[in-house]
């Protein structure tokens, strides 16, 4: 079992002036939601994946933790920097608009912006290292990976095709702060597919459900489901 999860909201998801991505830190919500994720997670990992980024290893700390003796190891799942940091350390997101429009508007996958920028598809590269070791880990592993949400959209999108568009990466499907996505294997099968666990959507769904009355709900990869008194469960 793989886990991807985005990171907690950091300072510059909140509005602040970050000093560079990579030093971008959590905010004091972020903290909070760092901690609550240990709730979602379903047991001791066999292994803790972070990002060299602060606010992904700042997510994973509460997790490392818990579990001192799980190994940790950084992995190249940093988050996709495609600005020239001469222009974009200490700005806030807003500020950094006008810049990223400039950026998208080339709409060039070798372009590579300034200091301390990828290409897009140097990115795209990452992603693929990050399949060929996943590929190479046993699946009945249980692996997380703190990582980001560009990141994560580019792995959701290069599993379904091959050629990746800007479009894709920044408009493609919101991945909030925390959320989780499970990479599943289908039996007998040597083919990825993905499930993205969204805890907002869980807790109204759970939510929805308590306010007809339906008290003991529970959460696995399957969906929701009531569980009886003899441990039988019916999904909903």
């Amino acid at each position: 079992m793989f886990y991807l999860i985005r990171h907690a909201e950091s300072v510059s998801n909140a509005g602040g002036k970050t000093i560079n991505d990579k030093e971008n830190h959590l905010s004091e919500k972020g903290f909070q939601q760092s901690v609550d994720l240990l709730q979602r997670i379903p047991g001791k990992p066999d292994l803790i994946v972070v990002s060299p980024y602060l606010r992904a290893q700042q997510t994973a700390k509460p997790l490392i933790n818990k579990y001192p003796d799980v190994p940790v190891e950084i992995w190249n799942v940093q988050e996709f920097t495609f600005l020239d940091a001469n222009r974009c350390d200490n700005t806030t997101h807003a500020e950094r608009s006008t810049i990223r429009q400039e950026y998208l508007v080339q709409n060039d996958p070798d372009l590579i912006h300034g200091k301390g920028a990828e290409s897009f598809n140097q990115m795209l590269q990452r992603v693929d290292e990050l399949f060929d070791k996943l590929k190479s880990i046993d699946k009945n592993k249980f692996v997380i990976i703190f990582t980001h949400g560009h990141f994560m959209r580019a792995v959701l999108t290069r599993k379904d095709k091959q050629t990746v568009t800007f479009d894709d990466i920044f408009e493609g499907k919101i991945i909030n702060n925390t959320d989780i996505v499970e990479l599943l294997s289908k039996d007998k099968e040597d083919i990825m597919y993905w499930e993205t666990v969204a805890k907002e959507a869980v807790d109204d769904a759970i939510g929805k459900l308590h306010a007809k009355g339906i008290s003991s709900v529970h959460v696995d990869k399957r969906g929701i489901y009531e569980k009886s008194p003899e441990g039988v469960k019916t999904y909903i």
